[in-house]
């Protein structure tokens, strides 16, 4: 993956996310895992972000998106529908799409302003969410870094809301 990544698209998906009004991350099924990590580490950084994840209530919600915003697809080999359909719908609105897929043959890259492809398949009924989850860790600290101080101020207030609700325990001195 590391091999295949250009560093000026990189930079271009960050400075997209750090300037965009709201974030959508569409995802479904298995993929639901790394739209819940990239959604969790995007709102800790201050970010508005709405995950869809199949749920039709969330559907209303789409409307909402358009130019300013950026709508992050998540999807690989045997595509939900409903990712599709989403970026489809998004980019109609004039939402910046970033795809992050396998293949460029999968659906999801023809509707992307920028895709990333991270290779999942091993020899198994399941795919390996590896290399995705890595690329989106690399981008969340590229995020976090060129916001360093706006991520520092939010982090020291959010340890101190955890801190006074009791949100994590001690480790125990055995």
């Amino acid at each position: 993956m590391i091999e295949r990544l250009d560093v000026e698209t990189f930079f271009r998906a960050r400075e997209r996310l750090i300037s965009a009004s709201r974030i959508g991350i569409v995802c479904a099924r298995s993929t639901v895992s790394l739209g819940q990590f990239l959604q969790f580490y995007l709102h800790l950084l201050g970010k508005d972000v709405v995950l869809f994840t199949g749920d039709p209530r969330m559907i209303d919600l789409l409307q909402r998106f358009g130019p300013g915003d950026v709508m992050v697809g998540i999807g690989f080999s045997r595509y939900a529908h409903w990712t599709v359909e989403h970026l489809r719908y998004a980019k109609k609105r004039g939402t910046w799409i970033m795809a992050i897929t396998d293949y460029p043959s999968s659906p999801l890259a023809p509707l992307a302003d920028e895709s990333f492809f991270t290779p999942t398949g091993i020899p198994s009924h399941m795919d390996s969410f590896v290399a995705p989850l890595s690329f989106l860790t690399g981008l969340l600290r590229a995020v976090s870094n060129r916001l360093s101080k706006q991520t520092a101020e939010i982090l020291h207030e959010m340890e101190d809301l955890w801190e006074q609700f009791g949100i994590y325990e001690p480790p125990s001195s055995v």
